[in-house]
């Protein structure tokens, strides 16, 4: 991920947390943005719950991003290891597997995630081999 798009991230959930507290702790009182346009409030905790769930939406997709790049990085830096297996027989599945033990994520929800990555990114291994030698 790019610096640029690193920080618009940081200034996005940086700016959705800082409404999120200002939406909160005025809620129901006269320092409230919202008094100014209206006296329902309940605009106050519908705005708060938005801007709480903004962050949360977007914490989880940069994260899900960055979680992603880790992944290709140690698919592309065992791509000769990576094919030589695949010259041997071993199944997409297989290698994955191999890859998240290496991880040291030998069982549960991390694992399954991990090898469920790899071998996606496993079966698509000619589009990396292709962006390796391209750059």
């Amino acid at each position: 991920m790019d610096k640029k798009l690193r920080n618009l991230f940081t200034v996005l959930i940086i700016v959705f947390s800082i409404l999120t507290v200002i939406f909160i702790f005025t809620a129901g009182t006269d320092k409230s943005i919202f008094r100014k346009f209206t006296d329902n409030i309940l605009i106050d905790i519908i705005a708060a719950v938005v801007c709480g769930a903004a962050v949360m939406f977007i914490s989880f997709y940069y994260s899900m991003i960055t979680e992603t790049q880790v992944f290709d990085e140690i698919v592309r830096l065992n791509l000769k290891k990576i094919i030589r297996l695949k010259e041997k027989g071993w199944s997409d599945e297989k290698i994955a597997k191999d890859l998240a033990y290496a991880m040291n994520l030998k069982k549960g929800f991390r694992h399954n995630y991990a090898v469920r990555k790899f071998v996606l990114l496993l079966s698509n291994i000619d589009k990396i081999k292709e962006k390796e030698k391209n750059g």
